[in-house]
C-alpha cells in the first residue's frame, strides 16, 4: 500500500541541539562534579510535562531550589531553545509535500519547547499536522501515541512511514502497523533520500 503520510521525529530527525546546550545548565553548579546530578533532576521534572502536565515552571523552580542555585527561571528554561533545524532536511519535507503526500511532525516535547517550535521556527509552515505528545497526553513510545494518529488521520497504519532516530519508537511504531525507519542526521542527507526511495516516496 502506497505511502500516504510520512511522520518525521523532531530532535536528531529534523533538527539538532547545539553542541554546547546541557553545559548551559551545568555551568550553574559550583562544582563540576555534581553537574550530570542536577541535569538528571532538570529532565526528571520534565518528563510529566512531556505528557501535558501543567506546572512546567514551578516543577524547575523545586529543583533550582533543592540545588539551592540562584539563576533566573529564563535563564534555566533558555536551554531548550538552543536548536539548530536542518535546512537540507527541511527542504526534502517540503518536496515531499509537494507531491502530494502528506508530513507531519511527530515528537515528545513540553509545552515550553514546543511553543519555541511553532513561534520561532514556525514548524506549523513545513507540516500539515504536528503530533507533539504535550497536547495528545500521551508520548512516544506509547501505543496509544500512534494510535491516536492513525485514527486522527483516518488512514491505515500501513500508509504511514514513521521516521525517528530512537529504536524504541520505531519498534513501536511497527508494532502498531505502521512503516518505522531509523535515521539520525549525522548520516546525512543522502541517507535520507535512500530511506524514502526504499519507501516509495517521492521528494524531488
Amino acid at each position: 500500500m502506497a505511502i500516504k503520510n510520512v511522520l518525521f521525529d523532531a530532535d536528531g530527525v529534523i533538527q539538532e541541539t547545539m553542541p554546547d546546550w546541557l553545559d548551559h545548565w551545568k555551568r550553574m553548579i559550583p562544582d563540576p562534579s555534581e553537574a550530570d546530578g542536577f541535569v538528571s533532576d532538570i529532565f526528571a521534572a520534565e518528563y510529566p510535562h512531556l505528557l501535558g502536565e501543567k506546572g512546567f515552571e514551578d516543577s524547575l523552580k523545586r529543583v533550582l531550589k533543592k540545588w539551592k542555585i540562584e539563576v533566573q527561571l529564563a535563564d534555566v528554561l533558555y536551554a531548550w531553545t538552543l536548536i539548530n533545524p536542518s535546512e537540507q532536511i527541511l527542504a526534502i519535507v517540503g518536496n515531499v509535500r509537494a507531491n502530494g503526500i502528506r508530513v507531519a511532525l511527530a515528537t515528545n516535547q513540553q509545552q515550553f519547547r514546543y511553543q519555541h517550535m511553532l513561534e520561532t521556527l514556525r514548524y506549523d509552515q513545513y507540516f500539515d499536522a504536528l503530533f507533539v505528545s504535550c497536547e495528545m497526553h500521551v508520548a512516544k513510545p506509547s501505543a496509544s501515541y500512534f494510535e491516536k494518529i492513525i485514527n486522527q488521520q483516518g488512514l491505515q497504519p500501513s500508509e504511514f512511514l514513521f521516521i525517528d532516530d530512537s529504536d524504541r519508537n520505531v519498534e513501536a511504531a511497527r508494532q502498531c502497523g505502521m512503516n518505522a525507519a531509523l535515521y539520525h542526521l549525522s548520516e546525512g542527507v543522502d541517507a535520507m533520500k535512500a530511506l524514502l526511495d526504499r519507501h516509495e516516496v517521492r521528494y524531488t
